[in-house]
């Protein structure tokens, strides 16, 4: 599968189980210079800025955001989502819109590069988490033309540690949006009832901007479902926990998996890796302690785990099946390497991030993971 078939800028290599092992991300360093012309090349181009932030975005999906006039399809800011807790993708682009930063990636970069050499307290990141009226009519101008923003995932509506970016961009004056995916959260949870607090109810980010007279088109594009599939997953596991989405389905999977993995154990060809400190690093956000921010993995590491999750007797297994046969599931035991409950657990979310794999089950400081077809 081709992960990217739109134009890629200049690309890192980091480890992922497509192209052998290896997944590349973008490495945007400013607005793009290129302008692209149709809303398909806006949010392709969006998706790729997206991708940045895919390896500090955590446990947040890093949106990709274009901001951008309707008329001429100049590009007035353009943004990601670098790290939990700060600016998402829309407020990175309406802080270079706004000209309180000069490039919304730029600086995006800047923050996601300290994040994983754990020198993020060397920045001053105030500027990246401005109040909720901080761009109010910048685009309600005499005689300005419309603008049109990009997004990779439906603009937020609840009021979490940032306020909702669907706000924003009503508020700043923005005349229409382009959504690549419908939020997983109202889409998916029973009744489309979200369990955050919204102004609109289960209509989320597109209620509000539709009920601020804003123009909004969904378009369901697979590249943004391929950016943000981490995401997508971590949601779908919390429906299943939550609100019993296909209940009957995931016990009878459960049950399956369960089986395979005493088989395993039993024949002795389960697999076990007790990682070492020098394996998982943890980056603080807050500078304090350890576990509260993000978490990141060796190369070596991540690389053994892989390789088990890949192995698998496909021939027994379809995409909507489970696999009885040995092989595919792996445990971690972090026995040595974590001292809380909430460091086990985001080891746990970052890998089955990173690695494309559900989790199986998360006991103390026992994790098993399972990779589906």
């Amino acid at each position: 599968m081709c992960l990217y078939p739109h134009h890629p800028p200049p690309l890192k290599f980091v480890h992922n189980r497509h192209n052998s092992g290896t997944r590349l991300f973008s490495t945007i360093e400013s607005t793009p210079t290129t302008t692209p012309t149709t809303d398909a090349e806006f949010l392709s181009l969006a998706v790729t800025i997206g991708y940045n932030g895919a390896l500090t975005s955590f446990p947040n999906p890093s949106v990709g955001c274009i901001l951008a006039c309707s008329a001429t399809n100049k590009i007035l800011g353009s943004g990601y989502h670098p790290q939990a807790g700060l600016g998402h993708g829309e407020v990175f682009a309406l802080l270079e819109a706004s000209s309180s930063i000069s490039s919304g990636v730029a600086s995006a970069n800047k923050i996601r590069d300290a994040v994983l050499t754990n020198t993020t307290g060397n920045l001053d990141t105030s500027q990246f988490t401005p109040p909720p009226d901080a761009f109010d009519n910048l685009f309600d101008k005499e005689n300005a033309p419309p603008v049109t923003a990009y997004v990779t995932l439906e603009p937020c509506s609840h009021l979490g540690r940032t306020p909702p970016c669907a706000e924003r961009l009503a508020k700043a004056g923005v005349s229409r949006v382009v959504i690549g995916m419908r939020d997983p959260f109202l889409t998916n949870f029973v009744g489309g009832a979200s369990p955050s607090s919204d102004s609109s109810g289960s209509d989320g980010g597109v209620g509000i901007l539709r009920a601020n007279g804003v123009s909004v088109t969904v378009v369901n594009d697979k590249n943004c479902s391929i950016l943000h599939s981490g995401f997508f997953g971590r949601v779908k596991a919390m429906l299943v926990e939550q609100q019993g989405v296909d209940p009957k389905k995931w016990s009878a999977e459960k049950r399956t998996l369960r089986t395979a993995l005493g088989r395993e154990k039993n024949d002795k060809t389960h697999k076990y890796f007790k990682p070492s400190k020098k394996d998982i690093i943890f980056l603080p956000e807050d500078g304090q302690g350890q576990g509260q921010g993000q978490v990141t993995f060796s190369e070596s590491f991540l690389s053994k785990i892989d390789v088990i999750l890949s192995d698998r007797d496909r021939a027994n297994s379809t995409s909507t099946s489970i696999s009885t046969s040995t092989s595919g599931l792996v445990t971690v035991l972090l026995s040595s390497v974590v001292s809380k409950g909430k460091e086990g657990k985001l080891i746990s979310s970052t890998l089955c991030d990173l690695l494309e794999c559900q989790l199986i089950s998360n006991v103390g400081k026992t994790i098993t993971l399972y990779r589906r077809d």
